[in-house]
């Protein structure tokens, strides 16, 4: 099985056999144009090839790739957009399209997670870009809760006002 993340260059594809990590190669290398997953890509759909060494895409594997019989390979939704993709090789008797909906199925989990896990980032990379501007801010900031309760304040604050910041948090903030 291999899962491939797209949007970053530098995002590696993750290829697992029979629960051993195999190897990583990079989207670039290997979602070039011709390629199967070139295929899956622009489709937005699922592509099974059964007699993978006489398709027009045996040529394309990475060297020291295992050789592949047949090939299966799905896209990873994220909402109207395709986020990676998901693929698997040699299954004993081929692939069917009931494999297709089987793995269409988790992918479209794994694409969830995948997205809840880039918001979660995204969301933790802007409390460290506030953090930081709170922090160095010039001026004394105090953030009040909705009853007034001072919930937090920067050091600008202990240093115009002369109270520790340990002190300030939890009291009533009054004028």
């Amino acid at each position: 099985m291999s899962l491939w993340t797209l949007g970053q260059d530098l995002d590696p594809i993750l290829v697992v056999l029979s629960d051993q990590l195999v190897g990583t190669f990079r989207p670039k290398e290997v979602a070039a144009a011709g390629t199967i997953q070139a295929l899956v890509l622009a489709r937005g759909a699922s592509v099974f090839h059964n007699d993978f060494p006489n398709s027009p895409w045996a040529g394309t594997l990475p060297v020291g790739h295992i050789p592949v019989e047949n090939v299966l390979f799905t896209p990873l939704p994220n909402g109207d957009a395709v986020s990676g993709l998901l693929g698997v090789i040699n299954k004993p008797g081929g692939f069917g399209d009931a494999d297709c909906r089987l793995l269409e199925g988790f992918a479209g989990l794994l694409g969830m997670g995948l997205a809840k896990l880039r918001t979660k980032e995204a969301l933790e990379a802007s409390e460290r870009r506030h953090r930081t501007i709170f922090e160095r801010a010039a001026n004394p900031i105090v953030r009040l809760s909705m009853d007034g309760t001072i919930l937090d304040c920067n050091h600008q604050v202990e240093r115009v006002f002369g109270y520790p910041m340990s002190e300030l948090r939890g009291q009533p903030a009054r004028l």
